[in-house]
């Protein structure tokens, strides 16, 4: 067992600035404050196993320091305030202590600057360029991607009955926000902002992560920064994100393993890992990819609203919160749709992936979808423009439209399709490709835009840029039947 080591009594150490390494033993001065977080990590372990073993590998870091008054973790260490805990009961500081091991579960610490990258915010060049209401709207923006996060933590672990909610501080949840991703709870409250109650805050500060190719970082290099705003960015070299990514993952199957085990042991037991958490699990443990869930997410991912202070969101002035409205003309799906017809490609996968088009297209209020097919060329008669720009109407009709132009039969030559949109000028937010990956020469253009590629029938084929997943062959399922 490693034992714990003190912070050195110096002011500076003891301030809220992260770590030049990552800790391997747990820092501290205050001596009551951390036996108190040492006893909920122990009850975690007890009663909840799921969050116990997970816990374990997390080092305990206190900052005592006005910068940090609650919680914070960086997927590495949960940092903690020790008025803080305190403060809490010991019910609380099981909620809380689990409450940073979802936020790392979930990667909400930041997976290659989500947030950022979803937002399309640029903090450094906002800092640099010093334009204030710039920084203020930026600040708006990442503060309710944070509210989103917490919004999901929180419910997931009253969902699982994970120690006992903090009412020390008003946190945020809505159990209306169960099962969703963080960006759908993030355009939910820019468009309902009267979900936020007045007064809450997150439980913790949000700490985001930036990973940077191994070249761009050398091994001495310190990779925590703080900005203007007393914002908290950690630079993390890919290789190391990605064997922390890999940690969280095994620990999470094994400690899944234990929590079933002590379920059967203890008749009295009831399960404590949130739905949300055992999807990731079960992904885990069956590599199946979910093609529907993936999609959305990609498609949130690439389709990032854009908003103005030029016609604010009203509803908060009376708390003091000033939000963006929405620039219409971008709120929309922006996607190019390309269907592979093909010789190899079969009737069955072309009906089920046409049937998938209307799921897509009535899970957004407005879109602007073209789509066509292509063989050894685009089909040019098979080219339609599927549009809706309010919250009514089916889209059953702009299928049927589209269904109707299906043509083809030839060879595969997949960059005919980034050929053809440069000749028309078409630059959409995300290209989708429904194929057998198999291509004649190029995949196509990967600095075009991003792209999306669901494969059918050959699990072994990887585009070679943009996100691949494998679609479920309708002949395999009709055959396991």
């Amino acid at each position: 067992m490693a034992y714990p080591m003190r912070i050195a009594e110096s002011k500076e150490q003891a301030k809220y600035i992260p770590p030049p390494k990552r800790f391997r033993k747990d820092t501290w001065n205050d001596e009551d404050s951390y036996n108190d977080l040492i006893v909920s990590k122990a009850q975690l372990l007890k009663d909840y196993p799921f969050w116990g073993i997970l816990g374990m590998s997390i080092v305990c870091v206190e900052v005592d320091d006005p910068s940090l008054p609650t919680l914070a973790t960086d997927g590495m260490h949960v940092f903690y305030n020790p008025k803080f805990i305190t403060s809490l009961t010991k019910g609380e500081r099981v909620f809380a202590f689990a409450h940073e091991l979802m936020h790392g579960l979930l990667e909400h610490a930041g997976s290659d600057s989500r947030a950022l990258s979803y937002l399309g915010i640029n903090m450094e060049r906002l800092m640099k360029e010093g334009d204030k209401a710039k920084i203020e709207e930026a600040q708006k923006k990442l503060q309710l991607w944070n509210f989103a996060a917490d919004f999901i933590v929180n419910d997931g672990l009253v969902e699982a009955h994970v120690g006992e909610f903090i009412k020390t501080i008003q946190i945020l949840h809505n159990d209306k926000y169960r099962g969703w991703a963080v960006e759908e709870v993030y355009e939910d409250l820019i468009e309902n902002p009267e979900n936020i109650p007045q007064g809450a805050q997150t439980l913790d500060q949000h700490i985001e992560i930036e990973v940077v190719p191994d070249d761009q970082m050398g091994d001495g290099e310190s990779g925590q920064s703080r900005d203007g705003n007393g914002n908290v960015k950690v630079r993390m070299k890919q290789s190391d994100f990605d064997k922390l990514k890999k940690e969280w993952q095994d620990n999470m199957v094994s400690a899944a393993a234990a929590q079933h085990e002590h379920e059967q042991r203890e008749s009295n037991s009831a399960g404590c890992i949130p739905s949300s958490i055992q999807r990731m699990i079960d992904e885990l443990s069956n590599p199946r990819v979910n093609w529907r869930q993936a999609l959305k997410r990609f498609v949130i991912a690439v389709s990032s609203r854009a908003y103005s202070f030029a016609r604010p969101n009203k509803a908060l002035f009376s708390q003091g919160w000033t939000l963006p409205g929405f620039r219409t003309r971008v709120n929309e799906l922006d996607i190019v749709i390309m269907v592979d017809t093909s010789g190899s490609i079969s009737r069955d996968q072309l009906t089920a992936f046409v049937s998938e088009m209307r799921g897509i297209m009535n899970s957004f209020h407005r879109y602007k979808i073209q789509a066509w097919c292509f063989d050894g060329d685009v089909v040019r008669e098979s080219v339609v423009t599927l549009e809706k720009h309010t919250k009514a109407g089916d889209s059953w009709d702009q299928v049927i439209k589209f269904a109707e132009r299906i043509g083809g039969g030839g060879g595969t030559v997949f960059s005919a399709n980034w050929d053809y949109m440069k000749e028309k000028r078409i630059k959409p937010r995300l290209v989708l490709m429904l194929t057998d990956g198999m291509p004649f020469g190029s995949w196509g253009d990967p600095m075009y835009c991003p792209a999306m590629f669901m494969i059918i029938g050959n699990p072994g084929a990887k585009a070679p840029f943009g996100l691949t997943i494998h679609y479920e062959d309708p002949r395999d399922v009709k055959r396991a039947a």
